[in-house]
Order: C-alpha cells, then structure tokens, then sequence
C-alpha cells in the first residue's frame, strides 16, 4: 500500500478495461488520479467508485484526445486542479484491423489517429509540467504487434501505430532523461476486457492454449506493471518494453509444433542437445536473416541446402548470400561442401552438414 502515495496520476482512458483497473490500484496506492474518457457517464462512475473507496480521483469527460486542442485542455485543466502531474499512462487508444491488400486508407488514419497521435499530444502537453515537478515517469501502451507479426490476423495498421509507440517511448526516455522523466511502455497480451468479451469460444480457448501460463491476462496483470513503472521502485528503469502476456512472447515457436505431427524433423526438439558450434551457427542463422519457419522448412525436408527452392520462404532468399561467399554449384551438397570465407558462414554450413545429412 501508499507507493504512490502523494503522487498525481493522469490517465487516459479510464471507463473501462486496463484504464478502469490502473484507476482504482493507483488510487489505491496513494496517488491522487486525474482521468479522461470519451465517455463522460464512464468516467464519473470510476471517479465516483473510487472516491467511495476512500481514494482521489476526478475524471474529465467526454475527452477526444486525438484532437491536440483536447488534449491540451485536459492536462492544461487537470494540473489547475491537481496542481501538477508525476505521472502520465497514456492508456487508450483505438483501432481497425483488416488484411494489408484490402485495409482502406480511412481505417489506416483512423488506427495511426488513435493510437499515435493521441499519445504524442497527451504527452507534448504534459511534457513541461513534468520538468516543472523535477520529472516523472510516462507509461506508453505497446503491443508484442511491435515487434512480431501474424499471417493470421490483420495487425497491419495497429502493428505499424504499435512500433511507433514504442520507438517513440524510447527517444521519450533518451530526450527526458537530463529531466528526470522516465518513460517505458507495456505491451499487453491477450486480456479479458470488455472489448474481448465477444470473442467466440473457439478462438479463445486456442489462444489461451498458446500462452505458456495457461491462461488469459486479467487487467490487473497490466495494472500491477503499471503501478511499479509509476512508482519510485522503477526509478533506474526508462526506456524500456515490458511484455505483460503470460510467456507468450517467448514462447514464439509454437508455431513449430503444426509440422511434427506429420513426421516432419522438429527443431526444437534438438535444441537441448546442440553443440557450442551449433549454438553459434544458431545465432550466425538470425544475424543472416533467418527466421524460425525458415529453419522447420529446411529441417523438415532433411535435405541438402541447394535442394529447397529458395523462392518458397521469404527469408530463404537470404540463401543467396551465403551461396555467393561458399561458392556456387548444380551439385546440390556443393555449397555445403565449399569453402567458406567467414567464421560466421563456416558455422552456420557446419550446422547444416551436420543437421541436413
């Protein structure tokens, strides 16, 4: 308890969902909470539940903060009434999905609007009050989008507003760090809000398969790595991208498991028993660009490398490089019987003679 104590909080987006939880902890927890909402009856109501509480909220509302004027106004008016401000969670945030080919332009600025603008305004407007404090700290909404993408699903806008808020919170942290503003963003997993409520069973239950800790996040998961990076404990971390998603991001591969059914050779399934060489043509395969779909292809067909059809994968194209410096052949065990001319390529053909037959 009170490790916010005397502290003021703004953050954005407090109706519902991850805003809703990081009000009533924050408040909890000492800090007199400033919010907003598009929503004006959703605002008052979490301001007046924690208020009943014991805690210190007000909640301006209906706020747009995709408009710099809104945003403006609402920090410029929050800190009259506050009298200044320790810390900003800029929390909300909206967006449309859709394949890449077919995204409309009007769904493209809607998601960059919502998701980008808004932070960059919310925090240009709080930015001098901070340094006016002595500094503070700034939490960014991110997304593991911002760093990994998915066939599956169209990210194409929200991966591209969610990358953005990332590099943006760090140049935060780099420019604000002579003030004593630190800044870090949170990149949440699947959580259970109201805006996933309507999820069908179906998919719900398969992404909750692929979270190593076996279960959906609740958004007290999030609200919890909020209060840390809000509070004087994290006071050396800036900078910095917490993926809050039960092990999810981590456990990257699990993609790999579709081809081991089928008899197909499973990499992972090797991992444990690589050799130091092997550890290192592992890492000399990333720094060429491979990914790990790239090394299930090759594994899979347990063929020799000038056998898979370079065109299939994306990053087999890289093949190519490694051809130009082992020398090239029709043979097909050529280039891994050729002379390689670097400490990196002569590990990473060593891996495949050893792994490819």
């Amino acid at each position: 308890m009170n490790r916010l104590t005397g502290k003021i909080a703004f953050i954005t987006g407090v109706a519902s969902g991850l805003g809703r939880a990081a009000a009533k902890l924050f408040a909890a927890e000492g800090a007199k909470v400033v919010g907003c909402d598009v929503s004006q009856s959703g605002g008052q109501q979490i301001a007046i539940e924690v208020c009943n509480a014991g805690g210190k909220m007000v909640c301006f509302g209906p706020v747009d903060l995709s408009s710099p004027a809104e945003a403006q106004k609402w920090i410029s008016e929050g800190v009259a009434d506050s009298g200044g401000i320790d810390i900003l969670y800029n929390n909300a945030g909206g967006a449309r999905f859709g394949a890449f080919a077919e995204l409309s332009h009007e769904d493209w600025g809607f998601t960059l609007r919502n998701e980008v603008d808004l932070v960059f305004y919310a925090t240009q407007a709080a930015w001098p009050h901070l340094m006016a404090r002595g500094g503070g700290a700034i939490i960014n909404t991110g997304s593991a989008v911002a760093v990994r993408g998915n066939p599956n699903m169209g990210f194409a806008a929200h991966a591209a507003s969610k990358g953005a808020i990332v590099a943006f919170t760090r140049q935060l942290a780099a420019e604000g760090a002579k003030h004593n503003i630190r800044a870090n963003t949170i990149s949440p997993g699947p959580i259970k809000t109201p805006a996933t409520a309507g999820i069908p069973p179906e998919p719900v239950e398969r992404i909750r398969a692929a979270i190593p800790l076996g279960r959906w996040g609740e958004v007290e998961d999030i609200a919890y790595c909020a209060l840390y990076l809000a509070s004087d404990e994290a006071r050396w971390v800036t900078g910095a991208d917490f993926a809050i998603d039960g092990g999810r991001l981590a456990h990257r591969y699990e993609d790999l498991d579709q081809g081991a059914a089928g008899g197909g050779f499973h990499f992972l399934s090797r991992l444990g028993s690589l050799d130091l060489d092997d550890g290192f043509a592992f890492l000399d395969l990333i720094a060429l660009g491979f990914e790990p779909l790239d090394y299930r292809a090759l594994l899979e067909s347990h063929a020799p490398f000038g056998q898979i059809h370079l065109g299939s994968h994306r990053s087999l194209r890289t093949a190519a490089t490694i051809f130009s410096e082992v020398g090239k052949s029709s043979d097909s065990s050529a280039g891994l019987n050729g002379t390689c001319t670097s400490g990196a390529l002569k590990r990473t053909m060593g891996f495949f003679k050893r792994h490819l037959g």
